[in-house]
């Protein structure tokens, strides 16, 4: 680390800006954080899903959205978002309105996302 002399008058200043750019520099890392974590848990969801015909599989994608105080946000959804419930927690088979058979569950969802969640914690630790 370099070090800098400054006048007694400017250390207020001068810890108030080098804590402003670790703030800035943090908030980068961790949005960039964010984002690979969201790549892990797409690339694990896909990995891991069920493959009848690998459609649902290669369904999930994950987009940043931004808000109106700043923030952004990083969404992992699949376009057959529909059958991610029913896979996940499986389901009963109705046929003419008659229980005819049990799809079993086929947790996907949820092992990923603690996979993805075990990474950006520890890509924060190490940003940190």
């Amino acid at each position: 680390m370099k070090t800098k002399k400054i006048n007694i008058d400017k250390l207020a200043e001068t810890i108030d800006s080098d804590l402003d750019d670790y703030v800035k520099n943090l908030n980068a890392n961790m949005q960039t954080a964010a984002e690979d974590a969201a790549g892990v848990l797409e690339d694990e969801i896909a990995r891991t899903a069920p493959r009848a015909s690998g459609h649902y599989a290669k369904s999930w994608t994950h987009t940043k959205t931004f808000k109106k105080s700043g923030s952004n946000h990083t969404i992992v959804y699949s376009t057959d978002y529909r059958i991610a419930h029913l896979l996940e927690n499986g389901h009963n088979v109705v046929r003419n309105g008659h229980v005819c058979g049990y799809y079993r569950p086929h947790p996907h969802i949820a092992p990923a996302a603690e996979k993805a969640s075990e990474y950006l914690i520890s890509r924060l630790k190490g940003e940190l």
